[in-house]
């Protein structure tokens, strides 16, 4: 695999900056993780180093993905082996990693996150309030990305809170690909971006939630 990007081919951002919904914390010798799946989830992750390449096991899982062979430095990206959508972005230096080895990344939620929306406490939501951020999803991929779709996961807690819309104006709450009311673009262009835009209507009284973006979930054909 060459310095990748398949599951990782349509990329949330805010401002042009890649949005990280987790944290990353531990990483081998020449490894330096980029950006994490949200899909991983919390918890500690494994990155291996073979005599062929990189490997990523995420947490929880009980299956290494494939090797990543690690031609040159570069960035690359590492899936678990029983869920590929579980992956990390790492930019690797060849001339530091080991032949052989593993070393656990710790992945958790971020608090107080500059990117994305600000928590919420309960002293500043006494009367409730409502914030809309606008994000996008760029095509980093090599090829023209097609029937992209756009929900949220309607296990996670918080989702009462959260409405997505396509255009600012219509504003839904999708709960699987499935769902009339899911975002869907037919095509985006290699290099190109449609908008998104996510609002919270947070209660009277509520407290903080640093998971609103792992709730996003989004597929597509074509990269």
């Amino acid at each position: 695999m060459i310095p990748g990007i398949r599951n990782d081919g349509l990329r949330l951002q805010y401002t042009s900056i890649n949005v990280v919904s987790l944290r990353c914390a531990g990483t081998l010798a020449g490894v330096v993780v980029l950006g994490a799946a949200a899909r991983n989830g919390p918890g500690a992750g494994t990155i291996s180093a073979t005599a062929g390449g990189l490997t990523w096991q995420a947490p929880n899982s009980a299956l290494a993905g494939a090797v990543c062979p690690i031609p040159t430095s570069a960035a690359y990206l590492l899936e678990d082996g029983a869920d590929p959508s579980c992956w990390v972005r790492v930019q690797v230096d060849v001339d530091y990693l080991p032949a052989s080895g593993g070393a656990q990344v710790f992945l958790g939620d971020v608090y107080d996150n500059a990117v994305g929306q600000d928590d919420v406490a309960a002293a500043n939501a006494a009367a409730g309030s409502v914030s809309t951020l606008n994000l996008t999803l760029l095509n980093v991929s090599g090829n023209a990305i097609r029937n992209a779709l756009l929900w949220l996961d309607p296990t996670a807690s918080g989702i009462s809170e959260l409405t997505v819309s396509s255009d600012d104006t219509n504003y839904y709450q999708p709960t699987s690909s499935s769902d009339p009311h899911v975002l869907a673009w037919s095509t985006i262009a290699v290099g190109a971006s449609v908008n998104l835009w996510l609002r919270r209507t947070t209660p009277s009284a509520a407290a903080f939630n640093p998971t609103i973006l792992n709730m996003l979930q989004w597929e597509w054909e074509g990269a």
